[in-house]
C-alpha cells in the first residue's frame, strides 16, 4: 500500500510506469505558437517488470483550422524497451510530410533513472545528457527529425 503525506503546499502527481506524456510550453491562445522544445517526459518501467507496457501518442495539428481533414496532421508512436543497464526509445512518425509541427527540438526528460547516463546514442551518433540525483532526472535534447531514430540510453 501506497501512502502519501498530506501536504498544503504539494500536490502529488501519481503517472503509470511505462507512459510518455509530451508537453509543450505554455501559450496564451491557440493563435500563438509555442516557442521551445516540445518536453517529452519519459517514465520507464523498472527493468524488472517483463512485459509492462511502455508508450505513448502524440497527436497535433495546426489547432486552428479543419485542415487535419485534407491529412495536415502528425501522429508520433513512442516505444521503450527496459534492460537493466539501458533504456531504448523508438518513435514512428506518421503524417503528411507538408505539415510541419511547430517544435523544432525535443527535450527529453527520463524520469526515475537511478544513475546518470554513460552513453545516450541517436542513431549513430551521441549526445550529452545532464542528470540531477536528487530527482532522479535525466535529461538530454535532440532535433526532431533525429526522433525517427533509435535513441539507445546505458546506464
Amino acid at each position: 500500500m501506497l501512502q502519501v503525506k498530506d501536504e498544503l503546499d504539494r500536490l502529488p502527481l501519481y503517472v503509470r510506469a511505462g507512459a510518455f506524456i509530451p508537453q509543450m510550453p505554455i501559450v496564451q491562445s491557440m493563435d500563438e505558437t509555442p516557442n521551445g522544445p516540445l518536453e517529452l517526459r519519459v517514465y520507464p518501467p523498472s527493468a524488472s517488470a517483463a512485459n509492462q507496457a511502455c508508450g505513448g501518442l502524440l497527436y497535433t495539428d495546426d489547432g486552428l483550422t479543419y485542415n487535419y481533414k485534407k491529412g495536415e496532421h502528425w501522429h508520433v508512436d513512442f516505444h521503450c524497451t527496459v534492460a537493466a543497464d539501458s533504456l531504448t526509445i523508438k518513435a514512428g512518425l506518421h503524417g503528411n510530410p507538408a505539415y510541419r509541427p511547430w517544435w523544432k527540438t525535443v527535450q527529453v526528460e527520463v524520469h526515475g533513472a537511478e544513475h546518470a547516463a554513460t552513453r545516450i546514442q541517436v542513431g549513430t551518433a551521441e549526445t550529452q545528457s545532464t542528470y540531477n540525483s536528487a530527482l532522479k532526472l535525466l535529461t538530454f535534447t535532440v532535433p526532431m527529425e533525429s526522433m525517427q531514430q533509435e535513441i539507445k540510453i546505458t546506464y
